[in-house]
């Protein structure tokens, strides 16, 4: 049991398919809540624009150049099975591998829409 993360390329041009897959990414979560404005659900499927993305993106950067603007910029929730709170090594590892996937996404799907979906 725990937090698995899912995004998906969606859009019209586009078949619906899984582009990455994430394990107890707890900043993950808190980061998508905070772009569209609300909770995201069990199981639900929320879409985020390619804007949205980069702007992930870009507070990881911020927060790997300044660990100590983590807690603000990418702060990580409370919530039963979503992992670490902490901001320790596996914290900055999960950050870094965020980025390297969203790049690869990012790259490939100029035209697409995406979707997350949490289950937990």
């Amino acid at each position: 049991m725990g937090l698995d993360q899912y995004f998906y390329r969606t859009g019209q041009q586009y078949p619906d398919k899984e582009l990455a897959y994430f394990r107890k990414v707890n900043f993950l979560n808190r980061a998508v809540e905070s772009l569209i404005g609300r909770e995201v659900e069990n199981c639900e499927r929320v879409t985020l624009t390619r804007e949205q993305m980069e702007e992930i993106c870009k507070r990881i950067t911020k927060v790997l150049k300044n660990p100590e603007r983590a807690e603000s910029l990418l702060p990580t929730q409370e919530r039963f099975f979503f992992g670490s709170m902490r901001y320790d090594e596996m914290y900055f590892n999960d950050l870094k591998h965020v980025r390297r996937e969203f790049a690869q996404i990012l790259d490939g799907n100029a035209d697409a829409t995406f979707d997350y979906a949490p289950d937990w």
